[in-house]
């Protein structure tokens, strides 16, 4: 609650984008290549215009230890993207998970001060 008479802004959460959101690994399509056994794919990991401020995403799966990744965290600010390879995965059912949270760039803290002045007057 905001008692200090102090205007705040609610910040909008971060919006990442992932595209392509399905990988299909064995079809051969511009997003993924390779076969029977190894497969590597690309996706673009973006941050909203709309966002504000920078956030830090992480990526994680389900399907296999043996995965790499050219990274699996990394940083953007509204409007950038990046492309994140995807490698040595077996055809298989199972997801791939990213995760994205606001950095908090110059946390501000507001300390409210009651100043109490006391007089005493000579008798």
């Amino acid at each position: 609650m905001n008692t200090s008479g102090i205007k705040t802004k609610a910040r909008l959460a971060p919006t990442l984008i992932v595209n392509p959101t399905i990988l299909d690994a064995g079809a051969n399509t511009p997003d993924c290549t390779g076969g029977p056994l190894i497969y590597q794919c690309h996706v673009t990991v973006g941050e909203s215009p709309a966002s504000e401020g920078p956030l830090t995403w992480s990526l994680t799966s389900d399907i296999s230890d043996t995965i790499t990744y050219n990274h699996k965290i990394g940083t953007l600010s509204p409007g950038q993207t990046t492309t994140v390879e995807i490698s040595a995965f077996p055809c298989q059912n199972g997801s791939f998970t990213f995760n994205a949270h606001r950095i908090r760039d110059n946390p501000r803290r507001f300390t409210c001060r009651r100043l109490l002045a006391l007089w005493s007057r000579p008798r």
